[in-house]
């Protein structure tokens, strides 16, 4: 199952979710859609609204892959899962958002992990759904955090009143 999430966002994500909807019946799997405060009745997927934050990590954790708007809730969640997390900024020429914090945000992102696209042009999206559905037939998964390590050994260290190691 693919999982979209378009967040809370009082402006429609109209533009993902329609193409969604019109790749679906071509991606070879069901595709479960949480469309936000505006209702969405798409052909070829599942629509649902507000959904609790148990609801929404079970379906995360269900999903073989995971698309959504530049927001670091669903990219933390799609690491957290191991899940391949395809990133399609909000626009706000489209009225999708106020302002461009979504390119900023989907641009920090570029190159952070092999896990992780980001299509700014939405005609790309059904070749990234593709390589994602590749990365997880092979389970792939997310590279260790370089600095996770040692930013537990040093919590660690200063949990146990030790000297915390430095860098």
């Amino acid at each position: 199952m693919i999982l979209v999430t378009v967040g809370s966002a009082e402006q429609p994500y109209t533009r993902l979710l329609a193409a969604m909807d019109v790749s679906a019946d071509r991606l070879g799997e069901p595709v479960v859609m949480q469309c936000g405060q505006k209702p969405y009745h798409g052909r070829h997927t599942q629509c649902l609204g507000y959904l609790t934050f148990g609801q929404f990590h079970r379906l995360a954790r269900d999903s073989r892959l995971i698309i959504g708007h530049a927001s670091m809730g669903p990219v933390l969640v799609a690491r957290r899962y191991g899940k391949p997390f395809i990133v399609v900024p909000r626009d706000p020429a489209f009225q999708e958002t106020f302002n461009d914090h979504q390119f900023q945000t989907a641009r920090a992102l570029e190159g952070t992990s092999r896990m992780i696209e980001v299509v700014f042009d939405i005609a790309g999206l059904e070749a990234a759904i593709r390589r994602a559905q590749a990365k997880a037939d092979q389970g792939e998964t997310y590279e260790p955090h370089l600095r996770r390590e040692p930013l537990i050994a040093a919590i660690r260290a200063a949990a146990e009143g030790r000297e915390v190691p430095g860098p």
